[in-house]
């Protein structure tokens, strides 16, 4: 019992080893930074990768984050409507009026969420870009003006990475798919909990696209 409670002592306090990119041995990859890209993380998998035809990938929205969302503009929509519907509820001085607002906020809240959750993330070959966003990049673009796309050709290798998101009340750690550039630049393309579905996306892109998958989560 005590060999495994020191095993686990060690394992925990033992510092992340930190990627060394020569061992890939490949140009790109010592220009490219190794840190993480992403800002945003979730403590559960908001994608999934679905092959719209041999030349299109897309990342669709995951069921559990549809349903979080869901709550989220149900219970805004729900708290007044209980309150209406109960005859003796103590509304306080200011009415029913609260609540709308309290109700209202997290409708909206969900609303935001669902726009952003829902936007395009799309790999396709035919038009010749990978792009994230409402708006599809247009052929004549430079590469100077693309900021949430890339065009196909100028993907050079699909990176992996992984951080630690720690809280008062929950940790974690966040993977996330980037795509380097053959100038060693990075655009992140996802970024959530869900390690395997991460590594097996990331896997899928990378023989799709005919890259390597640098994975140093």
């Amino acid at each position: 019992m005590k060999a495994k409670i020191k095993s686990f002592i060690e394992n925990v306090t033992r510092p992340a080893e930190v990627f060394n990119p020569s061992s890939l041995n490949d140009e790109i990859a010592m220009k490219t930074e190794w840190s993480s890209l992403s800002t945003s993380s979730t403590n559960f998998k908001t994608h999934n990768l679905v092959e719209k035809g041999p030349n299109r990938m897309e990342f669709k929205t995951a069921l559990g984050a549809k349903i979080f969302v869901f709550l989220f503009m149900v219970i805004g929509l729900a708290v007044p409507v209980i309150f209406h519907m109960v005859p003796d509820a103590e509304l306080g001085s200011g009415g029913i009026w609260p609540l709308y607002i309290f109700g209202g906020i997290f409708f909206l809240v969900g609303a935001v969420m669902h726009y952003v959750q829902t936007s395009p993330i799309v790999f396709d070959k035919l038009e010749g870009f990978y792009w994230g966003g409402r708006k599809k990049p247009e052929l004549h673009h430079t590469n100077e003006q693309l900021k949430h796309a890339a065009r196909i050709r100028s993907i050079y290798a699909i990176q992996i990475l992984s951080r630690r998101v720690s809280s008062s009340k929950s940790s974690y750690t966040c993977y996330e798919i980037n795509l380097v550039l053959r100038d060693g630049s990075r655009l992140n393309v996802i970024a959530h909990a869900g390690g395997k579905a991460i590594k097996e996306n990331a896997e899928t892109l990378g023989r799709f696209l005919g890259v390597p998958v640098w994975d140093a989560s």
